[in-house]
């Protein structure tokens, strides 16, 4: 991390996998959001983008006690 911002997140994940483990955690960083998961799946904004060109409805579903950064 380059800023105060980036060290805290860092530290967030850091204690979130001390406390739950790999298994019990995960992580998404902005890439996610903008580009391909690990998995191959397509972003936020690009699910968006696709589901808006083809007039389909962007279903987005979580859990409530995530921990996150909101998006606008």
């Amino acid at each position: 991390p380059r800023r105060p911002y980036g060290e805290l997140k860092l530290a967030q994940e850091t204690l979130a996998l001390s406390r739950l483990g790999p298994e019990g955690v995960a992580i998404y960083r902005p890439s996610a959001v903008y580009g391909w998961t690990r998995r191959g799946r397509r972003g936020l904004v690009m699910t968006l983008l696709a589901n808006g060109l083809g007039c389909r409805v962007t279903t987005i579903v979580g859990s409530l006690d995530t921990a996150r950064d909101y998006l606008w």
